[in-house]
């Protein structure tokens, strides 16, 4: 996993490589430029911008670098070159002896020259400021940044881009619109929200060499998850396994107005491996999703067949499409009175918590929540706005409070055991669209019924649900839940087959 760290966090990271660990910092300015040589191997015509501090060092360690491979390179100063850092200095000098032309920008030297250039070169490289920028873009730097995001250069922005808050996400005042950001280390927090995904552009993550023991030092316990962290958390199907060995999953979902969302969240759990699946639904509907569910068994939850399969079932996933009604709010504390195994609660068995939260407090059960925003929103009293600047603090809050496994969906889905945070990086806009929440309830019910602790089936289900819409948004431009159903076995297979 890697490490999502806020602005002092970061900085508390190099004072302990560099105080504590005695790393020097220009052998971490130069492993981070070595680092980034990879990204320009197929690229020519460079301008880089630097700022003053640190951030532009490592562009003219980067101009000096790219010039040795031969690389067609311009280097233009936002500033006077003296009174820098350090690093900047030494990093200045060495261009300096390479007889590279250095062009210094003021407020009113230079300016014209460098509007020439950006509209002549290929690529645009962004080293004005890091992550330590705490004010206003203001003066030059918002003249440059303006003229920067006119340009139509492709730019890539080294750590983070200009004018960005690390921990919010949001430009002060103005900031660079990137085709590329390049970060080292660690993940900035702000990263994660959705008013810097427009600036980021693609992100990459490179490591520059500091030991996993300080990162231990400073983590916050927020992560990005990668493939390689729930690759293994897949269940093992040994040979002489039976269906008894994959756990039995109920699926409590579907009213008369609300016939899709009861079959797709079941057949995910199906096609998720999940050894017996039931479907208990509105008796309106048992006839028709009997005869499509032919791998589950359907009943009517106003039976009394409902309760004894309570006791019965190793995993409950209440809520797709059952209703915002005291019905659904009856049904769902029948089960949290009285259920002891795992229990997701999707849409309106969220809905339905609305001023009735203390019920989580008595329940028996392990439980797990998939809101989206608004429900979220529908729950807690906050604003939609509210939730989405404050996704992190807000879902690990909540989860410690209530003692549940919260998952807040959205693009950087995230979710929290109330100890620590992971943040799901795959999926993507062609998968927006009805239905995908309750295909993620029925996968991740499935993986708990195969022995997977509530986070882990957690992580592990929003991992595969948005690996597979990617993988198939590679070929179709809008990805059903039905596709995502469908393709479940095949894809599941390929994911555990990877590198063997």
């Amino acid at each position: 996993m890697i490490e999502i760290l806020t602005s002092k966090s970061s900085r508390e990271l190099d004072k302990i490589s560099i105080d504590k660990w005695g790393i020097p910092s220009i052998l971490l300015m130069e492993n981070a430029v070595f680092s980034l040589l990879r990204h320009f191997k197929n690229l020519d015509d460079i301008l880089i911008i630097c700022g003053p501090g640190n951030n532009g060092g490592d562009g003219l360690a980067l101009a000096r670098h790219l010039l040795n491979l031969n690389k067609k390179v311009r280097v233009f100063i936002a500033a006077d070159a003296s009174g820098k850092t350090s690093d900047f200095n030494t990093n200045f000098k060495l261009l300096e002896c390479l007889k590279v032309e250095i062009t210094l920008l003021s407020e009113d030297k230079n300016l014209s020259d460098f509007r020439k250039s950006i509209n002549e070169c290929k690529v645009l490289v962004d080293c004005i400021f890091g992550t330590g920028l705490n004010r206003n873009i203001d003066g030059i730097y918002l003249k440059l940044i303006n003229e920067i995001n006119n340009s139509k250069a492709y730019k890539i922005s080294i750590d983070i881009p200009s004018g960005l808050c690390s921990d919010t996400g949001v430009p002060l005042g103005e900031a660079i619109i990137s085709d590329k950001t390049i970060t080292f280390q660690s993940i900035k927090k702000g990263f994660i929200n959705y008013e810097a995904l427009e600036y980021i552009g693609e992100l990459i993550v490179e490591n520059i060499g500091i030991p996993n023991e300080i990162e231990k030092e400073v983590s916050e316990s927020i992560w990005m998850l990668e493939e390689k962290d729930v690759k293994n958390l897949i269940p093992k199907r040994k040979r002489h396994y039976h269906k008894g060995k994959f756990g039995r999953v109920c699926v409590v979902a579907g009213s008369n107005r609300y016939s899709g969302a009861a079959y797709l969240s079941t057949q995910a759990a199906v096609k998720a491996g999940a050894g017996l699946v039931y479907l208990y639904t509105d008796k309106m509907l048992k006839p028709s999703l009997d005869s499509k569910l032919t791998e589950a068994m359907v009943g009517d939850y106003e039976s009394e067949e409902f309760k004894e399969i309570i006791d019965k079932s190793d995993v409950i996933v209440f809520g797709p499409g059952l209703g915002n009604t005291v019905e659904t709010l009856n049904k769902l504390k029948l089960i949290l009175e009285n259920f002891k195994g795992k229990l997701l609660i999707d849409a309106d068995g969220i809905n339905v918590l609305e001023n009735n939260l203390s019920l989580l407090h008595k329940c028996k059960c392990k439980v797990v929540m998939t809101p989206h925003p608004g429900e979220m929103s529908r729950i807690t009293g906050k604003s939609i706005r509210y939730i989405n600047e404050n996704r992190i603090e807000l879902v690990k809050k909540f989860s410690k409070e209530y003692n549940v496994v919260l998952l807040l969906k959205g693009l950087y889905t995230v979710i929290s055991d109330g100890n620590g945070v992971c943040v799901n990086p795959t999926g993507n806009s062609a998968m927006a669209s009805g239905g995908m929440g309750d295909t993620l309830s029925g996968i991740i019910g499935a993986l708990m019924g195969q022995g997977l602790d509530v986070f882990q089936a957690t992580k592990l289900g929003a991992y595969l649900h948005g690996y597979i819409g990617e993988k198939l948004s590679k070929t179709m431009y809008i990805v059903n839940a039905s596709n995502i159903v469908e393709n479940l076995p095949l894809f599941l297979k390929e994911f555990v087959s990877k590198d063997e």
